[in-house]
C-alpha cells in the first residue's frame, strides 16, 4: 500500500549569481590583489536530514567565479576572459510519499555554501552560507500534487539570499532559482506493473549482486535515488 502512495518528485536548484563583497575576499586572504582579479568559486547544496534528495553530496555542484569590481581591482589583461555570467546548477528527481514530502519541506531547510574553489592540499574557505525555508513556498504545490487534474504540477522561485561568513556577518548575496516538479503516481505504477520486481525506494550506498545470462555474476554498485 505504501509503494502505491508514493509520487514522482523533481527538485531543481539553478545558482545563477554570486556576489562576495570585496571587503570580505580582501580581508579573508593573504593575496595581492594587484596579481588578482577574479576567484573560482564552488557552491554546494543540500538539506540538514531530507539526506535522500541530497543535492550535491560530493560537493561538486559546478562552479561560478566572483570579481572584483573595478575600482578594486588593476586592469583586466587582454588575454583574461571578462565575461562572468555563468550559472551552476543541480537536479534531483525521487519518488516519496506525499504526506512525507509535506512533512519534509514544512521542517527541512535547504543550506547553499558558497566555497573557494581549490587544487591540490590547499583547503576551501568558506565565503558564505545561507539558509532557504521551502515550507512557504512549495507546500501548496505538493498538495495540489496529490490530485490526477493538477498534475503535473510545477512551481519556480526566484530569489535572492543574504550570505554569512562563519563568524555570522553578512559576506554576500547569491541569486537562486529553485523548482519544484510533482509527476504524482503514475509514472511509478507503470514501473511496477512492467516487473513485480520492479523497486523505486530510496537505498543508500551498498554491494549487491545481479544474476544475468546465464551463471555470470556481474557486481554493481546502487546509489540512491535509483530505479532498478
Amino acid at each position: 500500500m505504501e509503494q502505491q502512495r508514493k509520487h514522482l518528485y523533481l527538485l531543481e536548484v539553478v545558482v545563477k549569481r554570486v556576489t562576495i563583497y570585496p571587503k570580505v575576499l580582501l580581508q579573508s586572504f593573504s593575496f595581492d590583489p594587484a596579481q588578482i582579479t577574479e576567484l573560482p568559486i564552488l557552491v554546494k547544496v543540500n538539506f540538514s536530514s531530507f539526506f535522500n534528495v541530497e543535492i550535491d553530496k560530493d560537493g561538486k555542484l559546478g562552479h561560478c567565479k566572483v570579481k572584483l569590481p573595478k575600482d578594486k581591482r588593476p586592469p583586466t589583461p587582454a588575454d583574461v576572459e571578462s565575461d562572468n555570467e555563468e550559472a551552476s546548477g543541480k537536479s534531483c528527481i525521487f519518488p516519496l510519499s506525499s504526506e512525507y514530502m509535506e512533512k519534509e519541506i514544512r521542517e527541512t531547510p535547504m543550506y547553499l555554501n558558497c566555497f573557494t574553489k581549490t587544487e591540490g592540499n590547499m583547503s576551501p574557505i568558506l565565503l558564505g552560507r545561507t539558509k532557504i525555508n521551502l515550507g512557504s513556498s512549495f507546500l501548496e504545490t505538493v498538495c495540489r500534487g496529490r490530485l490526477p487534474a493538477f498534475l503535473p504540477a510545477s512551481l519556480t522561485v526566484d530569489t535572492t539570499e543574504k550570505l554569512t561568513n562563519i563568524f555570522g556577518e553578512e559576506s554576500g548575496s547569491a541569486d537562486i532559482s529553485i523548482r519544484l516538479s510533482c509527476f504524482g503516481n503514475a509514472l511509478l505504477s507503470d514501473f511496477r506493473s512492467l516487473s513485480p520486481m520492479m523497486n523505486t525506494e530510496f537505498v543508500n550506498k551498498e554491494q549487491f549482486t545481479k544474476q544475468v545470462k546465464g551463471n555470470c555474476n556481474i557486481l554493481k554498485e546502487r546509489i540512491f535515488p535509483c530505479l532498478c
